[in-house]
């Protein structure tokens, strides 16, 4: 069930055409309507290594990680090294809770 909007907004004809042709899920956001995507919950987090090494080898560097930003990305099933962008938003409270751990 998309809940997150992302992108500009729209006219209700012009984001139902836009849901008709690019099968976009859309939502009402106050008067105008956008594009909804989900929010799954993160699996892993990416170059935690990184993060791990700067706080221990760099205490004056402050490491941002999960602060939202990010692009979510999935594993290819036949191919585990590659990764693919998919159309969802990071929950940064949900990644910061795994990173935390």
């Amino acid at each position: 069930n998309p809940t997150k909007f992302v992108g500009p907004v729209y006219g209700p004809k012009e984001a139902h055409a836009l849901a008709e042709s690019l099968g976009w899920t859309v939502k009402q956001d106050g008067e105008y309507f956008r594009r909804v995507v989900p929010s799954p919950p993160p699996v892993e987090i990416l170059q935690v290594d990184a993060v791990r090494t700067l706080l221990e080898h760099a205490p004056h560097i402050l490491p941002i990680a999960c602060g939202g930003g990010g692009i979510p990305v999935s594993r290819v099933p036949s191919r585990p090294q590659t990764l693919q962008g998919v159309e969802a938003v990071i929950d940064k409270d949900a990644c910061g809770s795994m990173l935390a751990v």
